[in-house]
């Protein structure tokens, strides 16, 4: 349904600064796509383009097979971008009876106080003003706010940041059920486990790029647990790649790298509690992927 081909995006004239550079993958009806990567990765410069609200330095954003224009308008699309807007002088019920409109959609305050529950906002908070609101509250009020009128595109920016646990679920469950229904879903997030339960596929943004994790092609990795993780991370680094994780190492490898690692470590006086292996979490693999070999 929506396709991003080779998109780049340069803020100042030349040199500039680029906040991406070659960024492409799709996103089809009835899927979940996750897109990741650290703060300043250019997860949100590319949801701005494919919203409309900035335009590309380079490549294109399709939908349907035709370009999409900058600001030109995307009804089949809800979006949350970046840090969300309210009306803090209306209710709840009203903020969102007033962004629907905006839609072109007539909800009335019985409608928008049901499609408020939904999320957890029950009657009593839907009357209240939204300027009264806690974080939490805004983050859900915002998600029904994106997805009124239930867009065939979905895209959300950290809609889960700031949220409690049952308004985790209520959100991720909602996306789950819209892409069930032929909703196409893009959802970006620094809370990399979550992403890994709902998504269909994942895409890590790093140094300006795409790459598309595979995960039915993972490699696995070995975790190793040590006296001194600090110095185990610095002493594997001049031969592989590795990553410290609280008082564990992680090497990009499985079982055919202990041998090399065990000789390593206890060639530096380093004494190993427990290594085994397994495949990868989303956070291993976006880890792994920013480190690069240290050669001596």
């Amino acid at each position: 349904m929506l396709e991003l081909k080779s998109l780049s995006k340069r803020y100042g004239s030349k040199p500039g600064v680029w906040a991406i550079e070659d960024v492409t993958f799709g996103l089809a009806a009835g899927e979940i796509v996750g897109l990741v990567g650290s703060n300043g990765a250019g997860k949100t410069t590319t949801m701005s383009i494919v919203a409309g609200l900035i335009g590309e330095t380079g490549g294109e954003v399709l939908c349907q097979g035709s370009v999409l224009p900058v600001r030109a308008p995307r009804a089949w699309l809800g979006a949350w971008v970046g840090e969300p807007g309210f009306y803090g002088h209306l209710t709840g019920a009203d903020h969102l009876r007033a962004t629907a409109g905006l839609k072109g959609i007539n909800l009335s305050r019985a409608e928008a106080e049901s499609r408020l529950a939904a999320v957890g906002l029950v009657a009593d908070d839907s009357r209240r003003r939204v300027g009264r609101y806690s974080t939490g509250m805004r983050q859900r009020l915002a998600y029904a706010t994106a997805v009124v009128g239930d867009p065939e595109v979905v895209m959300l920016d950290e809609p889960t940041s700031g949220l409690d646990p049952e308004g985790i679920r209520l959100i991720l469950d909602d996306l789950v059920a819209r892409a069930k229904n032929g909703a196409a879903v893009l959802l970006s997030s620094h809370r990399l486990a979550e992403i890994e339960t709902v998504a269909d596929r994942i895409v890590m943004l790093a140094r300006g790029r795409s790459i598309e994790v595979d995960k039915a092609e993972r490699r696995q990795v070995s975790r190793i647990r040590c006296e001194d993780p600090v110095q185990a991370e610095v002493v594997l680094a001049r031969n592989v790649k590795v990553v410290r994780l609280g008082r564990n190492v992680v090497v990009d490898g499985g079982v055919e790298t202990h041998a090399s690692i065990l000789a390593l470590l206890e060639g530096a006086g380093i004494e190993v509690l427990s290594i085994d292996s397994d495949s990868p979490t989303l956070e291993e693999i976006f880890l792994l992927h920013l480190v690069e070999p240290v050669s001596e």
